[in-house]
């Protein structure tokens, strides 16, 4: 799309779900296949990267990346290890609060 001679691409994409190390790896090494298969234009000159084509580049969609603060960051006092829920939503409220606060160097 193209507005006031700026080129915009727009990629969505949904990437596979799960905690850990390993798919986290998966994420990452899916988002480089798919910005190297983005591919724009129509014959003869079809195959541009759409990075080098577009002015700007938006990658949207259920990315499926975790955040997970450090347990420092989060007031987790008189909170018990057994008391999963609490401890989770804590750590929610926590991140909530970053986000409100556009802390995106924390995040």
């Amino acid at each position: 799309i193209t507005i006031r001679k700026t080129r915009l691409s727009f990629i969505s994409c949904h990437l596979a779900a799960h905690e850990g190390d390993k798919f986290y790896s998966n994420r990452c090494n899916d988002i480089t296949d798919i910005l190297g298969g983005a591919k724009v234009g129509t014959f003869p000159c079809k195959g541009y990267d759409t990075s080098l084509s577009s002015h700007h580049c938006f990658l949207c969609g259920d990315l499926n990346f975790r955040i997970t603060l450090p347990e420092s960051s989060v007031d987790l006092v008189g909170v018990e290890k057994s008391d999963k829920a609490l401890r989770h939503e804590k750590h929610v409220n926590a991140v909530m609060s970053l986000v409100s606060k556009k802390d995106w160097a924390t995040l």
